[in-house]
């Protein structure tokens, strides 16, 4: 097992990280002791300290740095008692040192995080980039190629989100977008990838679906977020496009190029019957 590949599995399992960093200090603690005053094994607290603030946080870093220090000092005084106060002093200098190391290391990861999470953000919306969603298509579409799995894409267009803009300006634009972005999230299943591909086009990725279920979920999805919109008085409209792989040769852009074309169909479908409605409505010429 590679190193990354251990230090992914001990993030999802921090329990096990943290007995085994206790365990280390105890380990540490027993071969300080056997060697006594010849060898220094002071360094090697570190490691286990360290390991616990990077995968647990700072206030599990600073309690296995608690629990390193107290076991340093046991080791210095085992057998000889307190005779003095430099064990103690020892010990205490040890554990500033390990609760500088362990907070510094827990703020490190923790703006490491939140860094990752803006590069793979939209910020406006709070749902993901486009740079996000390759990488999480790629990894979806080498599922399908593996195991056949079925994975539809939606791509979704907001008609007359201009007008929106124009009319009653970019801070209403923007609260439509966040709007939308919000009644996708909470309306598809938690397996699914809510994307901002750019402007007004969002996509959602959908995994183990046919496009057969992807069209009757896109039924209700758009019916949900227009009804939000009138809610609004927001005089927009969804053309939704949908896709699927179609074999050994499929790839992320083919997805995306399907669902687009798809959703310009669904574009033009709509604008005919709205010019149809437009017409029937219109009174007839009198003779």
């Amino acid at each position: 097992m590679s190193p990354h590949m251990l230090g992914r599995m001990l993030q999802r399992r921090p329990a096990v990280a943290v007995a085994g960093a206790l365990v280390a200090v105890v380990g540490v603690g027993w071969v300080d002791r056997v060697t006594g005053d010849r060898i220094s094994f002071s360094l090697f607290y570190l490691i286990p300290v360290a390991a616990a603030a990077w995968v647990a946080g700072s206030r599990i870093g600073v309690l296995v740095s608690l629990f390193a220090s107290v076991t340093s000092l046991l080791g210095d005084v085992w057998g000889v008692g307190f005779q003095d106060v430099v064990p103690v002093w020892n010990a205490l200098v040890r554990l500033g040192v390990l609760l500088v190391i362990a907070i510094a290391l827990a703020k490190l990861r923790t703006s490491l995080e939140a860094q990752r999470e803006l590069a793979n953000t939209d910020p406006l919306t709070g749902v993901l980039n486009p740079r996000a969603f390759d990488a999480i298509a790629e990894r979806e579409l080498a599922r399908y190629l593996r195991y056949q799995r079925p994975l539809a894409l939606a791509y979704i267009d907001l008609d007359r989100f201009k007008l929106v803009n124009d009319t009653l300006g970019h801070s209403i634009g923007d609260r439509l977008l966040q709007t939308v972005a919000s009644e996708l999230v909470a309306h598809v299943r938690p397996s699914d990838v809510v994307v901002r591909m750019g402007g007004d086009e969002f996509a959602v990725l959908m995994p183990e679906t046919t496009l057969e279920e992807a069209g009757v979920a896109f039924e209700r999805i758009r019916e949900q977020v227009l009804e939000r919109m009138r809610f609004y008085g927001w005089p927009v409209n969804l053309s939704v496009g949908l896709s699927t792989c179609s074999g050994p040769g499929s790839t992320v852009d083919a997805l995306i190029a399907d669902a687009d074309r798809e959703m310009y169909e669904d574009k033009r479908r709509t604008a005919s019957r709205r010019e149809a409605s437009t017409t029937a409505a219109q009174p007839a010429p009198v003779a």
